[in-house]
């Protein structure tokens, strides 16, 4: 299992914004990293495109972690301990359960083409001893809890697989919706 760590390398980053998307390449470990992030026109929803290719001749394993300071409503102390993480087939749900009691609840949802690996609605299980530079997260897997009454956040673990010199594509969408329905 490759680990880069999240701190950004000293390599060039190639940034380009275009009308309504931002595009940012970056080489490191023997890796072409690509992300296009854009958001629909007139949707609740940010699509991240990544494209990785392995440029050696040897299969690797990649964990890819993602972390999210999540507020569902006006103000991140008010909402924190609230959040709730479910998994429903591939696709995170978080609601805010103390705004689902009391006021009409949004729904944000995460999925992704990739099978996610592990979850954690808790801030702490994501960064254990670790901080946000060097969390525990990149070091085993996450306890699939919904974060409920815990710091709130939500963590995801993808594990990528690459054969020798394989270029792959995979996406991840965050949005809001007002009804689950339309998740």
């Amino acid at each position: 299992t490759l680990n880069s760590g999240v701190i950004p390398n000293k390599n060039y980053y190639y940034i380009t914004h275009g009308f309504g998307y931002t595009k940012v390449l970056n080489t490191n470990d023997n890796l072409r990293q690509e992300l296009e992030i854009f958001v629909p026109n007139e949707e609740s929803f940010k699509v991240l495109n990544f494209r990785i290719k392995n440029l050696i001749n040897e299969d690797r394993k990649i964990k890819f972690v993602v972390y999210i300071k999540t507020v569902l409503g006006e103000d991140e102390y008010l909402t924190n301990g609230n959040l709730k993480v479910e998994k429903q087939g591939n696709c995170l749900k978080i609601k805010n359960a103390f705004r689902e009691e009391c006021f009409e609840s949004r729904t944000m949802f995460i999925t992704s083409n990739l099978k996610i690996n592990s979850y954690t609605g808790d801030k702490s299980n994501f960064l254990g001893n670790g901080d946000i530079l060097n969390p525990d997260a990149l070091y085993k897997n996450l306890n699939n809890s919904s974060g409920l009454g815990k710091d709130s956040c939500v963590g995801i673990e993808f594990v990528l697989k690459l054969s020798k010199l394989e270029d792959k594509k995979f996406n991840i969408v965050i949005g809001e919706e007002n009804s689950e329905n339309k998740i």
